[in-house]
This record gives structure tokens, C-alpha cells and sequence, in this order.
């Protein structure tokens, strides 16, 4: 996978693969895409959260919010989308927005925001599995607010997957 580390930038306005047949064969992001991150704790790469086997997914390196990016090699037609984020001790609120764009430059259009409330003791772990129809796709951005209330935590994904 070929990766560039960007600096942060305004978001644009708009688990394993066990089930990954049910919709169409995952794709292998390594092989077909280019991935722009806003930072990285060098111990958990985004790299990580394109393999299933990881034990861990992506971690930033700095607090606040951040930015990952997918650029197809050539278009794709996308039906499945998969994203995992596990926060197994710290409560905190988070917020994602999903967004797709026909070229690299943009414009984006958001799929989904969504916030999730993390609590150590009964919600560690969310998992969000869209079925999409999008066509001739070239990029595609996830914005992530780690910590809507305080700011105060860092972002990660364990899984991202494509179909």
C-alpha cells in the first residue's frame, strides 16, 4: 500500500471477513488504492487497519480530529462498506463522517455521520456495515472526531474494508 502522512484538513461537506461473500469479495486496498492519513502513532500504521489479521487497527499520533483517505488506482464500483472502532478504556463520544468522490480532488458527498458513545464497561466496540450503490468511485474520506466532548483522545480504526 502506498501511503502519504497530510497535514490535517477541514472535513469536505459533504473485525474479521468472515461475512465479506455475502456482498462481493472484500477488495485488497494494499493492491488498488492509496491511502492519505493526517498522522499516525508509529506503532499502530494505517496499514494495520486494512488487515484483517492485525491485532490492532490505526492510531493517531496527536489528539483531535483526523483525516483518512482511500484513492482508487481506477474507479470502482462499490456496494460494501465496512468500518470497526474499538475503545476499550476510555468513555468518551465519537463522530465519523463517510464520504465518497468520483476524483481525488473531490467535490465529496457524505454517505454518513454518525457518533457512538464509548463506555469500558458494555460498549467497547462499534461496528458499521453499509450496503451502498455508489458508482465509479475514486476516493473515499472518513473524518474522525475522536472525543466530541473534550477533544482530549486519539483516533483510531481498527478495520476499514471495501467491497
Amino acid at each position: 500500500m502506498r501511503k502519504i502522512i497530510a497535514e490535517p484538513v477541514e472535513p469536505s461537506s459533504a473485525t474479521t471477513d468472515e461475512s465479506a461473500g455475502k456482498s462481493g469479495d472484500w477488495l485488497d486496498l494494499k493492491k488498488v488504492a492509496e491511502v492519505e492519513v493526517s498522522s499516525e502513532h508509529p506503532e499502530h500504521p494505517i496499514e494495520n487497519a486494512f488487515q484483517a489479521d492485525a491485532p490492532t487497527g490505526w492510531r493517531a499520533a496527536k489528539k483531535g480530529q483526523q483525516t483518512i483517505r482511500l484513492f482508487f488506482d481506477h474507479p470502482f464500483d462499490l456496494k460494501r462498506i465496512r468500518l470497526c472502532f474499538m475503545e476499550p478504556d476510555l468513555e468518551r463520544t465519537h463522530e465519523f463522517a463517510l464520504s465518497w468522490a468520483p476524483s481525488k480532488p473531490g467535490p465529496y458527498h457524505l454517505i454518513v455521520r454518525q457518533q457512538w458513545n464509548f463506555n469500558p464497561q458494555n460498549s467497547t466496540e462499534e461496528v458499521e456495515d453499509y450496503q451502498v450503490n455508489l458508482h465509479a468511485v475514486r476516493a473515499l474520506e472518513l473524518v474522525i472526531r475522536p472525543d466530541v466532548g473534550r477533544g482530549q483522545a486519539l483516533a483510531s480504526l481498527l478495520r476499514w474494508a471495501v467491497a
